[in-house]
């Protein structure tokens, strides 16, 4: 006999909701397992560790690469990270850095793309109050000169809102995972220092919904999808997010792709 099972994802400002009805309650649905796990788990850390009601504009880095250096990408992040860390005068650097690798053409190189937690005007702040003629744009052409001299690597450096930088990112992801460079054991994401999203079930999970006030959340929708594991389930999604119009509204836009959750 069905049950009707409710499995909640807190990613703090923004919250999804999971009812469905079944005669076991799934501990994880189709989406959130092997590729389209890996897509769903970004979006999930990228939103509870970057995106919240704030406007946020957090500096980015992207470290050209050879093939030889995929083994000890994280040794390469290590490094620079902690380089980045003592030039910006930081206690620690949380990121989350995402590998790119060439869906078609194999000779071009790798890159690694990573979002921190450094906030654009914090990094940019002395260069600002020394070069007080310069533009944005040259502001930040003369931060990339100076990151690139703590790497080895060439770096490039921009910035934006988050929550586009988290469409870029998925994007990435998506091509890597595509790729014919890409297998089983490449490790395609990587991350330091970040919050995982909480999870809770059933009665735990109606408990949040009226801790957290969530109905009271400015941004709902709603939206029935199917899982070949947890079959038909409705999902309603409740954001903080005041800097993205059409989001969570856009994630239903696509019922094939089922964008957040299914992708």
């Amino acid at each position: 006999m069905k049950k009707k099972h409710t499995k909640l994802v807190d990613c703090g400002s923004t919250v999804f909701v999971y009812d469905y009805e079944s005669k076991r309650d799934h501990n994880k649905f189709k989406f959130e397992v092997n590729t389209d796990g890996q897509i769903t788990n970004l979006k999930r850390l990228f939103i509870k560790n970057f995106i919240n009601e704030h406007l946020n504009l957090n500096l980015s880095f992207t470290l050209h690469l050879e093939m030889s250096d995929l083994p000890n990408l994280q040794v390469i992040l290590d490094e620079f990270t902690a380089s980045l860390k003592k030039y910006f005068d930081l206690s620690a650097v949380k990121y989350l850095a995402v590998l790119e690798l060439p869906i078609e053409d194999e000779s071009s190189h790798p890159k690694i793309n990573i979002v921190t937690d450094i906030d654009y005007f914090q990094g940019t702040m002395s260069l600002m109050s020394f070069y007080k003629d310069l533009s944005e744009e040259d502001i930040l052409t003369k931060l990339q000169e100076q990151v690139n001299l703590l790497s080895s690597k060439e770096v490039f450096v921009d910035y934006d809102d988050t929550s586009m930088m988290m469409d870029t990112f998925v994007e990435i992801l998506t091509t890597t995972l595509k790729s014919p460079l890409c297998t089983i054991k490449t490790r395609s994401v990587f991350k330091y220092n970040l919050k995982n999203p909480k999870i809770r079930r059933n009665e735990k999970a109606e408990d949040h919904i009226k801790k957290r006030g969530l109905l009271s959340f400015p941004y709902q929708e709603s939206a029935e999808i199917y899982d070949k594991r947890g079959g038909f389930i409705n999902v309603n999604v409740y954001s903080k997010n005041i800097n993205n119009s059409d989001y969570p509204s856009s994630i239903f836009e696509d019922q094939e792709d089922i964008l957040m959750f299914n992708n």
